[in-house]
């Protein structure tokens, strides 16, 4: 288990806007707040192992109404109705603090108030990519 990606805007310690993504239990969790609201997904993986020692695609595509959560080849699409708990707006591009694989100490406060396993991620990332349109 362990923080994949931490993309964050911080003010005073309170966090308007973020996107957190982390491995909890051998699922995919991510969870995200636009600034009105905060929501939080679990892609529940059956048939893929992350920790097994060898490389994942790991595929995180969001629009105004849906989030799309892809490990390997198995795809878990959510579906957000209300616009407050929408990822309308966020981009990993658009944040102050970006962090891959961990966090650093002095900005752990704030993902742990939403409850984020901010333990750093064990394992290598390689060919990470961002607002690439596929």
């Amino acid at each position: 288990d362990g923080l994949l990606l931490a993309s964050m805007d911080v003010a005073s310690q309170n966090v308007a806007k973020f996107i957190f993504l982390e491995i909890a239990g051998g699922d995919l969790v991510m969870r995200f707040s636009n600034g009105t609201g905060a929501g939080r997904y679990v892609a529940a993986l059956k048939s893929v192992s992350l920790c097994d020692g060898r490389w994942h695609r790991i595929n995180v595509a969001a629009s105004a109404t849906h989030l799309t959560i892809r490990a390997d080849e198995e795809t878990f699409t959510f579906r957000h109705d209300d616009t407050e708990t929408s990822t309308l707006g966020l981009t990993f591009n658009s944040f102050s603090l970006n962090y891959i694989g961990g966090i650093k100490s002095s900005e752990v406060v704030a993902p742990l108030k939403y409850g984020v396993n901010t333990n750093g991620f064990s394992g290598c990332v390689r060919n990470l990519t961002s607002g690439r349109v596929a």
